[in-house]
């Protein structure tokens, strides 16, 4: 397998989210966040067994600099027994704006490669 460096900076974080699933609410927190995707993890297991190319709706907000509903779908791109790496799959501009402003008031110690 060929390492492939990720084309944006994560950043730590922790954001209650909320994962659309089945019509079900399933809980839990972005644990890490950048322009093009996220880190979900869930607070108890999912009804069902996401894969790698599985579609869902994920939901948060962001705070600042101001408030944002981000509420878009997502591809996962990686899955572990906790969460999943999700792509977003078209952010709204101004979604795609909040996040790109909310990661620039973060310091530079919680970003990562």
């Amino acid at each position: 397998m060929i390492f492939k460096p990720r084309a944006f900076v994560r950043f730590a974080i922790q954001l209650p989210a909320t994962a659309s699933l089945l019509r079900s609410a399933v809980p839990g927190n972005v644990l890490n966040l950048s322009q093009a995707g996220a880190l979900f993890e869930w607070n108890a297991p999912p009804p069902l067994t996401l894969v790698v190319g599985a579609r869902f709706e994920l939901s948060f907000l962001i705070e600042k600099p101001e408030p944002v509903r981000i509420k878009t779908w997502v591809t996962v791109r990686w899955t572990s027994p906790t969460g999943v790496g999700v792509q977003f799959d078209g952010l709204h501009q101004h979604e795609a704006e909040a996040v790109s402003h909310y990661l620039a008031t973060l310091p530079a110690t919680s970003a990562r490669s």
